[in-house]
């Protein structure tokens, strides 16, 4: 279970729940209070990326973009998870590895990268 199993408590939503694919308004409550949570993460972790040495702030941009890009997907589906796989279109990955490519090429000629955050 990749969800904190105090989560599941407080919002009243047993793992067995979980393993049994229910999908209920405990399970969407979770699901928002999840998603929250996590956006928040990601949107703190875009100015970290000047911390970390040059060379690899672009696989770490992509990283944190690609999950970034399937959380979003979840908050589309309504957190539902057990309905459809959640994950990024081929041409929305394509997207995020032409832009860590372009921010790598704006270092690599002295300009400012740009770390923003990945919006497909």
């Amino acid at each position: 279970i990749y969800l904190p199993l105090e989560d599941l408590e407080r919002f009243h939503y047993p793992a067995e729940d979980l393993a049994a694919g229910v999908y209920n308004r405990e399970f969407l409550l979770l699901m928002q209070f999840e998603i929250e949570r996590a956006t928040g993460f990601y949107e703190r972790a875009y100015p970290l990326l000047e911390m970390v040495e040059p060379e690899s702030r672009p696989a770490l941009w992509t990283l944190i973009s690609i999950y970034r890009g399937i959380l979003r997907t979840i908050e589309r589906n309504r957190g539902n998870v057990f309905s459809r796989e959640a994950a990024l279109t081929e041409m929305e990955k394509l997207e995020v590895l032409l832009q860590a490519a372009k921010m790598r090429l704006r270092h690599k000629a002295g300009l400012k990268p740009g770390w923003q955050p990945f919006h497909g």
